[in-house]
């Protein structure tokens, strides 16, 4: 059956006036329907643009198969017909010969269906689709067909779908053998076709083009190692109980290659020095020789050359057998050649793609200035930075020559936006602050000026969020302007911002709570530089931000004394003292006294908590430098970040704080790196972290050190390495600290982008200490005497070490860190430790 592309027209006169239009061919489609689709009507002139779109037009409507078109003359008026044939009506769509899947799902992949015109490239399509269907559930071997019963004379038709399943094609064992230089354990981990084990997430589902493809991988795989003749083929046959497959692969490794000779070619010299040249290159000569390290190396100079102005710089190589080859080992000489072409500037900078966010907000990102000399690695730099604004879901830089700059490259920047405002309900649940109910509005490319445009558009950040639940509650406004006064500061990078803030948390501890209201206003900026050479310019290292805190702040203590205990008062004279007593397991010296003053029931508050108790006014400016190296915030692998935070506190209590936080992160190797979405695939890091700080005396209990939890110290109860009260359930905090951590992470299973587990081994050590502090305790004795136990708590010069192991996964509503670890060393003002103690989890949106 042929469509017609474009109307066949036979004219029999040259009138253009169109008298009258016909409809001929229809039967189950009304006339008024085609009418009001078509542009020609009587009264007009004849255009055979207009008829060409009537056609197209009718054939989109999906009830034809094809359109014809007829003109002819009639009392001087062109007549003209619509000569249509109907596509037949499917009555009836049966499935056949399918056992393991049932009728009503494959029925849920067909497009076409009973009661619709019959489409036959659809129902080609369908019959791929429920094959695919068969395959993903194992059945690779199915084969799938349609037939098509004959059409009636009212048009219509029916089909039957025919399914041979072919019995299950799950891969049972994958064996491996001619393998001497690479193990067999690598090459199945390489490979995709692997047998069949849910508990390892693998499928074992067989498809041919998955096996050519790990051919393929296998191959390369022994060319990187220096065997550039490998081969790998496979052949596939039934397991003896005929319930699956066994697929055999024979490696062919052939003789090694090693690299001879390393030869770099300039067409001109223009000042570079050949030795630096032999720096872009990774090949060493006695080194393994393969095909792809040729190729990156090419690219590397390439690059070096476009790095300096050379924007059209090609490198062509070739690779030639030495005389120094034996049989046993090949030796390859490899010869690059450079051609570096004209020196090119920077032209002009065109984007395109952006309806919402402003032409400045891109342009203040790019490290591309028009005039400048021509860079590559300026181009990639501002399109990561463009990407790292994340309004975009696709950003392309290229370049092109100028039509109105000479010797210079017009550079295009073009962007897909994306939405940036996110509206967001949820919860989370941790062991430190329970159940949390949170809400959220915000958007990270506000614009408070542009109401036209919903205030989208100008780079800005403003969020609105609420956290209420039994432990805590939380609300913010926070509102940034990342390049405030841009142009009065000649494109100077300064960022302002407001906060503005009620907290209330009541899990710091069991027998005290602590309120903060206010607000406070900030300032940022790069202050220190370094010179990169292969961007040829300046880039900030170093960032300091100015934050003045206004907060009034409420401190309330709860009773902390078990019943029925006696205590000294501050005002106690204690007389008559009979005879001291040493108990060698506590270390505490017992009195007993025949009088004693001023004791009271222990029902009291803990006095070192009492002090604290009350409301506070502070205005606090807190001075951050920072400098971050990481590469990645999701999951860095490389770099560091490094803080230097300095604190005054005034108002009500005057007091000062320092403190310095570092954390290194180093890439030891990766796994599978072309298999992101595959079991253990993914980059092996070392976290490396350590703290200091220290605070004056008079330094309140809300600003404090605190170490323990699910941040730092893992192991130890929320905030429970260090000084405790009386009872030791309540943190007391310290003016020093000192915090070290080792952290390896491993990949398990990455399920997509936004969903992935990483496996941890960790170990802690640190503590906070503070003043030394004495307690008395006194008990009545028969006689009218009484014990006075005497305690002094002191824990300067003692570390907290602990151990453990977790996991984190990357969830779409946010992160999840479970971790379970146990004290190897404790100090001596820690409690008995429970088992509940050691797990800590957090899991939610992370902001």
């Amino acid at each position: 059956m042929a469509l017609a592309a474009a109307p066949q027209v036979r004219a029999q006169s040259l009138s253009n006036l169109v008298g009258e239009v016909i409809i001929a061919g229809n039967s189950r489609v009304d006339e008024k329907v085609i009418r009001d689709l078509l542009q020609t009507k009587p009264g007009q002139y004849f255009s055979e643009d207009a008829t060409k779109a009537d056609t197209e037009k009718v054939m989109a409507s999906g009830e034809f198969e094809s359109v014809d078109v007829e003109r002819v003359e009639r009392d001087g008026k062109a007549v003209v017909t619509y000569r249509v044939k109907e596509r037949p009506m499917l009555t009836a769509l049966v499935i056949e010969g399918n056992k393991e899947i049932s009728t009503k799902k494959i029925e849920a992949e067909l497009r076409s269906k009973a009661g619709l015109p019959l489409n036959l490239a659809t129902l080609k399509d369908d019959v791929e689709r429920v094959r695919k269907l068969y395959v993903g559930k194992g059945f690779s071997r199915a084969v799938v067909t349609y037939e098509m019963k004959d059409v009636t004379a009212a048009n219509e038709a029916s089909a039957v779908i025919t399914v041979n399943e072919g019995g299950s094609a799950y891969v049972r064992q994958v064996n491996i053998s001619g393998n001497e230089h690479i193990s067999t354990f690598k090459i199945k981990w390489a490979m995709d076709t692997k047998p069949r084990n849910l508990l390892l997430f693998q499928r074992g589902v067989f498809e041919e083009y998955t096996l050519k493809e790990d051919m393929y991988t296998v191959k390369e795989m022994f060319q990187k190692a220096g065997y550039a003749e490998a081969e790998a083929t496979y052949t596939v046959k039934p397991t003896p109980a005929n319930d699956g497959l066994i697929v055999d692969v024979t490696i062919n490794e052939g003789p090694p290659y090693q690299v001879g000779k390393i030869t770099i070619r300039q067409a001109k010299l223009r000042g570079f020095e050949a030795t630096n040249l032999f720096y872009e290159v990774g090949l060493r000569k006695g080194g393994v020789f393969s095909p792809q390290a040729v190729e990156q190396d090419a690219d590397n100079l390439r690059n070096y050359y476009r790095s300096f102005g050379y924007a059209d710089a090609g490198v062509s190589t070739k690779s030639l057998l030495s005389p120094e080859s034996t049989e046993q080992v090949k030796v390859i000489d490899v010869f690059f050649e450079v051609r570096e072409k004209s020196l090119f500037d920077f032209g002009n900078v065109y984007i395109t793609g952006n309806k919402r966010t402003k032409d400045v907000v891109i342009r203040r990102e790019l490290n591309i200035v028009p005039g400048d000399r021509y860079n590559y690695y300026r181009e990639e730099t501002s399109k990561q930075k463009l990407q790292n604004l994340d309004y975009f879901d696709k950003v392309e830089i290229r370049d092109v020559d100028s039509k109105s700059v000479p010797n210079a490259k017009d550079v295009y920047v073009n962007v897909n936006e994306k939405r940036t405002g996110k509206l967001g309900f949820g919860a989370g649940f941790s062991s430190v602050d329970s159940f949390v109910g949170f809400a959220e509005i915000s958007q990270s490319n506000f614009d408070w000026q542009n109401w036209r445009n919903w205030f989208v558009g100008g780079g800005q950040k403003v969020r609105l969020r609420a956290e209420v639940g039994l432990k805590r509650m939380d609300y913010i406004f926070s509102f940034t302007e990342p390049y405030f006064l841009y142009e009065t500061l000649h494109g100077h990078k300064v960022s302002a911002g407001f906060d503005i803030f009620w907290r209330t948390h009541n899990f710091l501890a069991p027998d005290y709570k602590i309120m903060r209201v206010g607000g406070d206003v900030r300032l940022g900026t790069p202050i220190s530089f370094r010179w990169v050479p292969y961007l040829g310019k300046y880039i900030g290292s170093i960032r300091a931000d100015l934050t003045v805190i206004g907060e009034f702040i409420d401190v309330e203590v709860e009773d902390s004394i078990d019943l029925g205990d006696r205590v000294l008062s501050d005002d106690a004279v204690a007389t008559t003292v009979i005879r001291r007593r040493l108990n060698p397991k506590t270390g505490r010296i017992r009195r007993i006294v025949k009088k004693v003053y001023g004791w009271e029931d222990y029902t009291e508050k803990d006095k070192y908590l009492e002090d604290e108790e009350g409301t506070y006014f502070q205005s606090s400016p807190v001075l951050t430098l920072t400098r971050d190296t990481r590469d990645s915030l999701v999951l860095p692998t490389r770099g560091g970040l490094s803080t230097l935070m300095g604190k005054i506190g005034a108002g009500s209590a005057l007091y000062g704080i320092v403190e310095a936080k570092h954390e290194q992160y180093l890439k030891l190797f990766e796994t599978l790196p072309h298999k992101p979405q595959y079991p253990f695939s993914g980059p092996h890091v070392l976290e490396v972290r350590g703290s200091a700080g220290y605070a004056t005396d008079d330094t309140p209990l809300f600003d404090r050190f605190f170490l323990g939890g699910p941040y730092e110290l893992r192991g130890f109860g929320y905030r429970m390495g260090g000084p405790k009260d009386y009872s030791r359930d309540n943190a007391l905090g310290g003016t020093s600290k000192l915090f070290g951590s080792i952290e390896y992470t491993f990949p398990i299973y990455a399920f997509s982008d936004k969903l992935n587990i990483r496996g941890a081994l960790w170990m802690d050590a640190g503590n906070v200490w503070w003043k030394k502090r004495t307690y008395y305790r006194g008990l009545p004795l028969r006689n009218g005497s009484y014990y006075i136990d005497e305690e002094t708590r002191d824990n300067a010069g003692e570390i907290n070490l602990s151990a453990g192991m977790g996991l984190r996964v990357n969830l779409p509503i946010g992160p999840l860190r479970l971790d379970y670890g146990f004290p190897i060393v404790k100090d001596s003002e820690s409690k008995d430790w429970n088992a509940l103690d050691g797990l800590t989890f957090n899991v939610g949106a992370s902001f």
